[in-house]
């Protein structure tokens, strides 16, 4: 599942009680992201983004992803 950097933020708010994200929730995102991805990019057999979805929705897209 990939989300964008603001989608992530909404999640998790100012990061309190997530020790990845003790550094600032946007800094750690950002660092993250920029290290994570061209991993995350080379292994996956697929990608979902989600921003704008909601759970039930991002649940449908991995049923799809999954049956073909």
């Amino acid at each position: 599942l990939r989300a964008t950097l603001a989608t992530l933020l909404a999640h998790v708010g100012d990061g309190e009680g997530r020790p990845l994200l003790a550094e600032g929730a946007e800094a750690a995102l950002t660092r993250l992201i920029e290290e994570r991805t061209p991993i995350y990019d080379d292994t996956a057999d697929v990608i979902i983004d989600v921003d704008g979805l909601d759970p039930n929705q991002i649940a449908v897209e991995v049923v799809k992803a999954v049956c073909e």
